[in-house]
């Protein structure tokens, strides 16, 4: 479900509104991180966007970006079938980031899980798929998951077949947008562009966002047209100059 809403910029941090760091799942001290990302200089599809800086904020840590994923799950309503596939995905050294479930009906939940795939290297950047924006390495694990998962879990995922049509109790995707900044990181470090390193904001009491270094995030992000937000939220824009009247951020869906 997209949600949408105002922010604020200013020298203090960045002030989201409570929806948004309910959605997140984020209370005092927890951390999002954010990225700078220029304009491609040569893509004809960008001729027409003026500005030549982005920013990108997301819940999920740089080293996860390369390995993670989403995964949805229908589980049958019943007890233990959540932990049968916690326990499952343990075994093959799978972390949870975020989860969220709705239900339906008496007959099973639909799980949304952002997952990672540990035991794929941090330091090995050289599988990268510049035309799909994946890791080959996470394609792999994807696929491994699809094989495996029904077997492992077994009646704890639900199985609705009709008449005409069987609907799979899972589906898997690979995180394109984190992969694409993953990759983007390891190329500009090896271009020493501190600019483009990621960096982490602190949620504080206020209900800030707050970097280390405020005041010089600020001004960049003046220089921003677009706020990106990735996994589970998508975009904000804001308008207006940094310190005159608390500059809105605007979010897009």
């Amino acid at each position: 479900m997209n949600h949408g809403g105002l922010g604020i910029l200013d020298y203090e941090g960045i002030r989201l509104p409570q929806g948004m760091i309910d959605l997140l799942s984020i209370g005092n001290r927890g951390c999002l991180w954010g990225l700078f990302y220029p304009k491609p200089k040569d893509d004809k599809d960008y001729e027409g966007v003026s500005s030549d800086l982005d920013f990108m904020l997301t819940p999920i840590e740089p080293r996860l970006w390369k390995k993670s994923a989403r995964i949805v799950l229908h589980l049958a309503q019943k007890p233990g079938t959540l932990k049968k596939v916690v326990e499952y995905f343990s075994s093959e050294r799978i972390s949870v980031i975020h989860a969220e479930s709705s239900r339906s009906a008496h007959r099973y939940a639909t799980w949304s899980m952002h997952i990672a795939f540990e035991d794929i290297p941090d330091d090995d950047f050289d599988d990268y798929d510049e035309i799909n924006h994946v890791y080959a390495s996470t394609i792999a694990k994807i696929e491994y998951l699809k094989a495996n998962i029904d077997t492992a879990c077994g009646t704890s995922l639900f199985k609705q077949r009709m008449e005409r049509v069987s609907i799979q109790p899972f589906e898997i995707w690979p995180n394109n947008a984190l992969a694409y900044f993953s990759d983007f990181i390891y190329r500009k470090r090896s271009n020493r562009v501190k600019l483009y390193d990621p960096f982490m904001l602190e949620f504080s009491e206020k209900g800030y966002l707050k970097p280390a270094n405020i005041r010089k995030i600020a001004e960049i992000l003046r220089r921003c047209s677009e706020i990106l937000l990735c996994s589970p939220l998508n975009s904000l824009q804001h308008d207006g100059h940094i310190g005159q009247n608390e500059p809105r951020l605007r979010r897009f869906y």
